[in-house]
């Protein structure tokens, strides 16, 4: 037997392409479709909204001959629309000043800067008992296969929209936010009306989506995993502490899909109007770091958030 040679071992490990590090990784999101059906309002907004509903009844008061209430209603309507042309424009001026909050939108297109951890997860066969004559020795044969739960944990902000999303997320499935004593209240489940501890349904909640991408040092993908179909079916203990000054706090997610599909992908290669992964995205930002090198040094993570939406800028101007 020829002895252990430490200069074959390495070369060995070089032909690979070298050993895989587990914190080179980041985690995509389709919209979920409760998301994605939704249309936020300004103030403003729902005022004209609520303008144009009087302005309409007022209508049908005067058609039936109630001047008085005709003209009380088109007081009010008059009263909304200036109050709702000075909420919009006051909105527009304080969204100039300062740093805007993160809304739902903005937290699902930037969840992959706050996943901290993930576990690829697996899948096994479950196996009967089979008897080719009918008795004897039982052959176990598999059956059906089992995936196991998708785990992911995140980083929590100041401001509260990581768990806020998530907590939206989970309720669009089981309509738990609610008073226990209040079993008579109605509240809205993905754009409809539901009772307490009502279900949603199955195609209102789910992402179509969820990628998983596992990369090599140079920012380009090892393996690739697409969850399909997935939905928030845990939301784990979050830890805290006073004596955990140095700490982050991080929020365990548990994630059920349909299936999984993986594609170990090749060496990246160039091809014209071929759409760019965001580990290719990455790697070409990196090369434009002069460009951005004035901007705002990062020391949170938001900070780096709105880094890296300022570098998305400059890197939109060579066609990424």
């Amino acid at each position: 037997m020829p002895g252990f040679n430490i200069g074959e071992f390495k070369s060995k490990i070089d032909q690979a392409g070298g050993l895989a590090r587990p914190n080179l990784f980041y985690v995509e999101f389709t919209a979920p479709r409760w998301m994605t059906k939704q249309k936020s309002l300004s103030i403003g907004d729902k005022l004209n909204n609520l303008a144009g509903t009087l302005a309409g009844i007022g209508s049908i008061a005067q058609g039936i001959g109630m001047k008085g209430v005709a003209g009380q209603i088109s007081s009010a309507t008059g009263v909304l629309s200036t109050a709702a042309g000075a909420v919009n424009r006051i909105s527009k001026l304080a969204g100039g000043l300062g740093e805007k909050p993160m809304q739902m939108a903005d937290v699902q297109q930037n969840l992959y800067f706050f996943c901290n951890s993930a576990i690829m997860p697996g899948i096994s066969l479950a196996p009967i008992d089979f008897k080719q004559h009918g008795y004897g020795m039982a052959d176990r044969r598999p059956n059906s296969g089992i995936v196991d739960q998708l785990t992911l944990t995140f980083t929590l902000d100041n401001g509260g929209m990581i768990m806020k999303y998530f907590h939206n997320s989970l309720n669009q499935v089981f309509n738990y936010n609610v008073n226990g004593n209040d079993m008579h209240s109605v509240q809205s489940l993905n754009n409809k009306e539901a009772q307490p501890f009502e279900f949603g349904y199955h195609d209102d909640y789910i992402h179509d989506e969820l990628r998983l991408t596992h990369l090599k040092p140079d920012g380009s993908p090892i393996t690739q995993y697409t969850f399909h179909g997935a939905y928030p079916v845990q939301i784990g203990d979050v830890s805290l502490s006073w004596a955990a000054n140095d700490e982050i706090t991080l929020l365990p997610v548990g994630f059920m899909y349909r299936n999984w599909t993986s594609s170990h992908i090749a060496g990246s290669t160039t091809s014209t109007g071929k759409s760019l992964s965001l580990g290719d995205k990455l790697q070409k930002i990196g090369s434009i770091a002069q460009t951005i090198s004035t901007f705002k040094s990062p020391r949170s993570v938001g900070d780096a958030v709105n880094l890296m939406n300022n570098a998305s800028l400059v890197a939109s101007n060579f066609n990424f």
